[in-house]
C-alpha cells in the first residue's frame, strides 16, 4: 500500500485518479477535485478534506475516522462500508451517495442531518428529518 504522510494536496486536481489503498495519513486535500477517482480502501484518518470534491468517486471500504470534511461534496459517491465515524461533516454534500455498511455511530445529529441527500441501493433516503 503507498503511503503519503502529511503531503499538502491543496487544490490538487486528481480527477480519476487511481489512489485504491493509499494511505494518506494527515494529509491536506483541501479544495481538491477528486472526481470520479478511485480511493476504494484509502486511509486519511484525520485528513482535512474540506471543500474537496469527491462527486462520483469509489470511495468503497476507505477510512475517514475523524476527518475533518466542511462542506465537502460526495454527491453520487460510493461510500459504502466506509468509516465515518467521528467525521466532521457539516456542510457536506451526500446527493445520492451510497452509504449501505458505512459506520457512522459518532456522528452528531447535526452531522447526521447532512445525509439527508444520501441514498439507498433501493433509491430511498437513508435520512430523513
Amino acid at each position: 500500500m503507498p503511503s503519503i504522510y502529511q503531503v499538502n494536496l491543496t487544490k490538487a486536481s486528481l480527477i480519476a485518479a487511481n489512489m485504491r489503498h493509499v494511505e494518506l495519513g494527515t494529509s491536506v486535500l483541501h479544495q481538491s477535485r477528486c472526481i470520479e477517482a478511485d480511493l476504494r480502501g484509502a486511509r486519511m484518518v484525520r485528513g482535512d478534506l474540506g471543500d474537496a470534491d469527491f462527486s462520483d468517486a469509489d470511495l468503497r471500504e476507505a477510512n475517514l475516522r475523524k476527518a475533518r470534511c466542511h462542506g465537502t461534496k460526495f454527491a453520487g459517491a460510493d461510500l459504502r462500508l466506509t468509516d465515518l465515524r467521528g467525521t466532521d461533516l457539516t456542510g457536506a454534500e451526500l446527493t445520492r451517495a451510497r452509504l449501505e455498511g458505512a459506520l457512522a455511530s459518532e456522528l452528531t445529529l447535526q452531522e447526521a442531518a447532512a445525509l439527508s441527500g444520501a441514498t439507498s441501493r433501493t433509491g430511498r433516503p437513508l435520512w430523513s428529518k
